[in-house]
């Protein structure tokens, strides 16, 4: 037989499952030049990536629908060994219609970046800073939690989550990974004015004693040119308390160059969220549909030295999704 009909046979049987297979494959690489200076120490500069890098792999089967994605991160292998990548998002689902859906896994918490930072996973985020009222917990600062469900449906204008953790270790002295965690978000647009609200109960029961809650709510609306937001949160952690309250606005020039500038006022009862001033100044430029740069500068003062160093940070960087 000819050698090269036998290599089209094979290559067809190979793509069949391929092309029967309605899936997605994307991601994005990040890398950023900053420089950090703090306040009575040296200063130090260097490559990072704030949470960008990722492969993602998004499929669908009818109504139903799954999505891995894979954090690609330079050093990000999980527990520091190599057991395999840190995952990010890991669920299946399935879509009713009319905007409703329930899935399950490994996803969001329902307030994840509800606040839609525009630029969320570099150095000059909010979520990391005291713009957040408990900076770098993954149940207030927007991150992945695992064994949860969740239901999503319109309601008018609006869209409302409802995630339940599902996991019962059946000891109540030791409980399973976000056993008891609940969460709910609402979305929408109300005239010129968008606006969100979320809450959750931290991580539920897994902590034994835990009473601990986040909230956000907040609303965006645009005057002209420039996108104002005023977000509001708060975490609650058994009656010791940090809140924060953040101002961002957000100006296009044209040409796909953006400026954004932004004030975060944080207090509470202590830790690195207890009164302190976040500020921002920044801008990007888009080079094409999946690439752009940024760059920018960020201050944190502290009210009380004896809580935290003062500090800031300048840099630039560059995003390239595909």
């Amino acid at each position: 037989m000819n050698k090269k009909l036998i290599a089209i046979a094979v290559a067809s049987v190979m793509a069949a499952p391929v092309a029967m297979a309605d899936i997605k494959i994307s991601g994005r690489v990040n890398q950023q030049f900053v420089n950090v200076d703090v306040d009575g120490g040296d200063a130090s500069t260097g490559l990072s990536d704030s949470g960008h890098t990722r492969l993602q792999f998004d499929g669908t089967a009818g109504n139903a629908y799954a999505r891995i994605a894979l954090d690609e991160r330079l050093g990000r292998i999980q527990d520091n060994n190599d057991e395999g990548r840190v995952k990010r998002d890991n669920y299946v689902g399935y879509k009713f219609g009319g905007g409703t859906s329930i899935q399950f896994g490994r996803m969001g918490t329902a307030g994840k970046n509800i606040e839609k930072d525009p630029l969320i996973a570099t150095f000059l985020e909010t979520r990391s800073s005291v713009a957040n009222a408990k900076p770098g917990d993954k149940y207030s600062s927007s991150s992945f939690v695992d064994q949860v469900g969740q239901f999503k449906m319109k309601a008018g204008a609006a869209t409302v989550k409802v995630q339940l953790g599902l996991a019962d270790s059946g000891d109540a002295a030791a409980p399973a990974t976000n056993q008891g965690y609940t969460a709910v978000s609402v979305t929408g647009k109300a005239g010129g004015v968008k606006y969100w609200f979320s809450y959750n109960n931290d991580s539920g029961d897994q902590v034994v004693g835990n009473d601990d809650s986040n909230l956000k709510l907040g609303a965006t609306m645009k005057f002209g040119k420039v996108a104002t937001t005023l977000n509001y949160e708060t975490h609650d952690d058994d009656g010791a308390s940090n809140e924060a309250i953040t101002v961002r606005a957000n100006m296009g020039f044209g040409d796909g160059l953006t400026g954004y500038a932004g004030i975060g006022l944080a207090s509470g009862d202590g830790g690195s969220a207890a009164d302190a001033t976040w500020l921002r100044l920044a801008v990007s430029k888009k080079l094409s549909k999946g690439a752009s740069v940024y760059g920018g500068y960020t201050s944190t003062d502290f009210d009380d030295a004896s809580v935290d160093a003062d500090f800031s940070m300048i840099g630039v960087g560059m995003t390239v999704k595909f």
